[in-house]
């Protein structure tokens, strides 16, 4: 929560997304309010029309991805996606 409150929760040009594996909305919505996630949560399962499933690189969970807005990967893993996160925003 430190770097999402540090690098992304104020910052206009980055958006955060949290893809849940939950099987429900009402499961990943919970799950998120109780963790006091303040970024949108979606379905994996309602991603199936877009390419973001395709930049994923693992399986583990969590997993990071920055991708820019017209869906080209540019990082993946924490470390590298905040790095990359605070190389964009700089200034």
């Amino acid at each position: 929560m430190d770097s999402y409150n540090r690098l992304i929760a104020d910052n206009s040009k980055v958006e955060w997304v949290h893809v849940s594996q939950d099987s429900s909305e009402s499961a990943a919505t919970s799950w998120a309010e109780q963790a006091n996630f303040p970024w949108l949560t979606v379905l994996e399962e309602n991603l199936d029309r877009t390419t973001i499933l395709e930049l994923k690189t693992s399986n583990s969970v969590p997993h990071y991805i920055l991708a820019d807005k017209e869906g080209n990967r540019l990082a993946s893993g924490k470390t590298e996606v905040l790095a990359k996160v605070a190389e964009l925003t700089k200034g």
